[in-house]
């Protein structure tokens, strides 16, 4: 029987993954494929596809009432696919950007607030409004 990876062995494969989706949306400036060379538009398109229809949702996790000042504090959230596995990114207020990768019984973590496509998305999303008074974003 073939032992299956933990997600902390996993989680550097899957964020490398997501980051080059990621990296993707920003050389088109989330919208305009036409900006991508040749070859990028043939990955963007087929294997991404458009910005908005990338994530399954995007939600506001409340705070835990227990720990307002770390990690619990309430952040926003995007979930990139689930059902086991499960992938999101997790902004913070804090500025942090949070990589979370989950499978049954098992999840790890990656700080991901240095990934210039990662800040670049956040910055987006609260210019759009989407994350209203996110502090975080600006500060870079």
């Amino acid at each position: 029987m073939n032992k299956q990876e933990t997600c902390t062995e996993q989680i550097e494969a899957r964020w490398e993954s997501c980051r080059e989706d990621l990296e993707l949306f920003v050389k088109a400036g989330f919208t305009d494929w036409e900006d991508l060379d040749e070859d990028d538009q043939t990955e963007a398109l087929s294997n991404v596809g458009n910005f908005w229809d990338y994530g399954l949702c995007f939600d506001w996790v409340e705070p835990d009432n227990a720990n307002h000042d770390g990690p619990s504090a309430g952040y926003y959230s995007w979930l990139i696919m689930t059902g086991g596995p499960h992938s999101e990114i997790r902004f913070y207020g804090n500025g942090s950007i949070v990589f979370v990768f989950k499978d049954w019984f098992d999840g790890a973590e990656r700080d991901c607030s240095e990934s210039i496509e990662a800040r670049t998305v956040a910055q987006y999303f609260s210019e759009c409004g989407i994350m209203p008074n996110f502090e975080g974003v600006v500060s870079w």
